[in-house]
């Protein structure tokens, strides 16, 4: 996530052209990753175990939507990245609500 925010603050040209080049395969490559990253964090108990993969997604693209909008993205995401990293760690784990549509 960090790679992802920092190359966003970086080049926020990327941001605009996204839409344009991310492609389902793309996605479903991106996705098979995570979850893969996922799962093995939280059978080490590195991350909480009702974090679904669609959260770091979410989570993410909230992110991204802080530094497109940002005047000084370089000088924000890395605040709101380690406020949301500390929140999926296991020891904040308060009852997630459900995702919309039972997904979790």
């Amino acid at each position: 996530m960090e790679a992802t925010l920092r190359m966003g603050a970086d080049e926020r040209a990327i941001l605009t052209g996204l839409p344009e080049v991310v492609t389902p395969e793309l996605i479903e490559r991106h996705n098979d990753a995570l979850n893969a990253i996922l799962a093995r964090a939280q059978r080490a108990g590195r991350v909480r175990a009702d974090l679904h993969p669609d959260d770091l997604v979410r989570i993410t693209v909230m992110l991204m939507g802080l530094v497109r909008a940002a005047d000084d993205p370089a000088a924000m995401w890395p605040r709101y990245l380690a406020l949301l990293l500390d929140g999926l760690r296991p020891a904040a784990a308060t009852p997630l609500p459900p995702l919309p549509g039972g997904s979790c």
